[in-house]
């Protein structure tokens, strides 16, 4: 398996075992936009402009990475229309470098389904969750009131080596009512300076 595949399925991976924690819906959640290679997020007070060499994807290939019940999926005038507000796990943006083995940052937004959780206490279920995957992972402490475009999120480093891979990730998390937001920027290190340009993309909106 070549390297640039070995990279997107641990990705994939890892983003799938962190939106497996949810246990109603009570503050109304909006999706931010993607606008070619700008996101903008007016419920997390959040933008983003991709750096030289990056592109966003796009919404619809966001939204193939989470299977959607059928109640929250209906057509409108022919097109397909989601109500986020209603999902468990919504994939805000992802960011990628053109080029193999390169960093990446996305933002998963998830609905705690009324389930009262601390920030410290998703990271201690997103821990087990990420090692009952089989892939080996190590764990650094957690730091608080990291500041990010303005607001504060609890961050946790962790590396996963799969298939022979070592991939670097910091994990910010952070609290809004009745979701939790996981910004998670993946590199190596090689790719510390992508790393730290991408999330200098990021800027408060207010």
């Amino acid at each position: 398996m070549k390297k640039s595949q070995l990279r997107i399925s641990l990705l994939m991976v890892m983003l799938v075992a962190v939106t497996m924690l949810s246990g109603c819906n009570k503050n109304e959640y909006v999706k931010g936009t993607i606008k070619e290679n700008e996101y903008e997020s007016k419920y997390l007070n959040l933008s983003f402009t991709a750096p030289e060499g990056f592109s966003l994807l796009t919404e619809d290939v966001l939204d193939q990475y989470v299977q959607f019940s059928s109640d929250i999926i209906y057509k409108d005038k022919d097109q397909t229309v989601i109500d986020y507000a209603k999902a468990v796990a919504v994939y805000e943006m992802m960011c990628v470098e053109n080029a193999t083995n390169s960093a990446n940052v996305n933002i998963v937004v998830e609905n705690l389904l009324g389930v009262e959780r601390t920030e410290d206490e998703y990271i201690e279920l997103a821990k087990q969750q990420l090692q009952s995957t089989g892939i080996d992972y190590t764990f650094g402490g957690t730091i608080k009131n990291v500041e990010l475009a303005g607001e504060k999120y609890t961050v946790i480093d962790c590396i996963g080596n799969y298939y022979g891979q070592e991939l670097l990730q910091q994990m910010y998390v952070r609290n809004i009512g009745d979701r939790m937001v996981v910004l998670t920027v993946t590199y190596t290190e090689d790719t510390v300076e992508s790393k730290d340009a991408l999330l200098d993309g990021f800027s408060a909106l207010k």
